[in-house]
């Protein structure tokens, strides 16, 4: 089950996670926790999503949907973080990923630092992973990131706040490793692709949420935690290798379809 922000784009977000789910031939539940208008470069307008019916969308998937594997994506607010810890808690023992969404795509900050507060306190202690960029990892721990160390540290960090274990995604810095920190694993993960070794980079909306669901999958399809992190570095490095151009945004997008392929190597 994908608990995330509607972006009508599909390139990102709810819409994003579903179609991820189903490459790897899961069914995926969803759950809207914001309403956006957006393009694939920026977000022109956020609200957050009525928080009575959240609650009981997601109290009855979790009752009776038989969920395998959840991931939670974009959250604007203590409202909402209230709501999944107690959901979580009553109704939910399962994998569960969080993606702590800091910033949109274009930069915007989605979450203040009360929520960021809240989100560490009533989530972080509920996940099994979590999976920030380098710049959600510097804003979460509130330390700059220049060095392979400090990515170390600020993994350290975080998994001291509660998760169970750390992705840290660098993209193209450092050399486009990611680094995995969990009581049995530590571990900086390579880049798997050709990807790395190209000058520049192009932008491509929703790679975040793409990396979160993708590694879910595997994860519910029983990969190891070290397995999966690897795997779903490299379907995202792949995601972005084919991506799609849209006349008239400067950010691509994910094509789903062209993936399939790349996910039966890793299935």
């Amino acid at each position: 089950m994908s608990i995330a922000g509607f972006d009508d784009t599909g390139g990102a977000g709810l819409l994003a996670d579903i179609k991820t789910f189903s490459l790897f031939q899961l069914y995926g539940f969803g759950v809207m926790t914001a309403e956006t208008v957006q393009t694939p470069d920026a977000v022109l307008e956020l609200s957050r999503a009525n928080a009575r019916r959240m609650r009981r969308s997601l109290e009855t998937i979790l009752k009776f949907g038989d969920i395998a594997g959840v991931k939670s994506g974009l959250i604007c607010d203590e409202v909402t973080i209230d709501v999944l810890n107690s959901s979580i808690k009553l109704h939910y023992d399962g994998l569960f990923v969080i993606d702590p969404v800091q910033f949109s795509s274009g930069g915007r900050q989605i979450l203040s630092a009360q929520g960021r507060q809240a989100m560490v306190k009533k989530l972080f202690p509920l996940a099994d992973i979590i999976t920030p960029n380098l710049d959600e990892a510097e804003h979460i721990t509130e330390m700059q990131i220049k060095t392979r160390d400090d990515i170390k540290t600020s993994a350290e960090r975080l998994l001291q706040m509660g998760p169970k274990a750390v992705v840290i995604k660098c993209s193209g810095r450092f050399g486009g490793e990611d680094f995995l920190l969990s009581s049995k694993h530590e571990s900086f993960i390579p880049a798997q692709t050709e990807l790395a070794s190209q000058l520049s980079l192009p932008t491509v909306h929703g790679t975040g949420c793409f990396y979160s669901s993708a590694l879910l999958s595997l994860l519910v399809l029983g990969k190891r935690i070290d397995v999966a992190a690897e795997k779903a570095k490299y379907l995202t490095e792949r995601a972005i290798l084919s991506s799609m151009e849209i006349d008239g945004f400067k950010s691509r997008l994910i094509d789903h379809c062209a993936l399939r392929p790349f996910i039966e190597q890793c299935i």
